[in-house]
């Protein structure tokens, strides 16, 4: 017999006293943190936001947080140097206390690791299970167990095409209530699956039977 557990945390959000999805207003602040690294979609982050550059009806509707460092650390700050029109910010390796700062002021999280590449089948990336107990709306790809999740809890994008993290994009851009919707259900799904007292009950009632 096993039992599955697919997060345990304290609810960041509920600690700090902070209304999930509080930003219901432009600009929609981004954040993708982390290892910077083809696996984890540096790549397919740069053409996306290459495309959002271009697109003129949005462009000035984002504004995008990056933190982490890699071996593909000089393509990201290439890319900021000649960015004109997005306005992107690149923080390289920061502190926890200067990336809780980035996290809390984000409203929607960026996950892309590579379904089908190196980790894909067996690591699930945990920072999107951090984001969800920060009540983060979350857009990311279809690795590990994320695509168990209900589809109202965080987005998924096709690491396969490359149009379709800027659709998503593109999409919350013209209808920005998505990122306080989905920001409370992950908020509630939280509180409901991942929070201590809760994977406790199931502990025991597991045990127990």
């Amino acid at each position: 017999p096993f039992l599955n557990i697919s997060g345990c945390m304290p609810l960041i959000f509920e600690e700090a006293n902070c209304e999930p999805g509080k930003h219901d207003k432009y600009p929609i602040r981004l954040l993708f943190a982390g290892k910077i690294e083809s696996e984890h979609g540096i790549e397919y982050l740069i053409e996306t936001l290459s495309l959002v550059s271009r697109d003129e009806n949005i462009v000035s509707q984002f504004e995008i947080d990056i933190c982490g460092k890699g071996s593909k650390s000089n393509l990201i700050s290439k890319f900021v140097e000649k960015e004109e029109k997005l306005w992107v910010n690149y923080h390289g390796f920061v502190s926890n206390a200067n990336y809780q700062q980035l996290l809390s002021k984000a409203d929607v999280c960026i996950a892309l690791q590579n379904p089908n590449g190196r980790y894909g089948t067996y690591k699930t990336p945990s920072k999107v299970y951090e984001y969800l107990g920060n009540g983060k709306m979350v857009i990311t790809t279809k690795a590990g167990d994320l695509g168990f999740l209900p589809s109202d809890v965080l987005s998924l994008c096709d690491f396969d095409d490359g149009q379709s993290l800027y659709k998503e994009l593109a999409y919350i851009a013209n209808n920005s209530y998505v990122v306080k919707q989905k920001s409370e259900a992950a908020g509630r799904y939280a509180r409901q699956n991942f929070a201590y007292d809760k994977v406790g009950e199931k502990l025991l009632k597991f045990l127990g039977s």
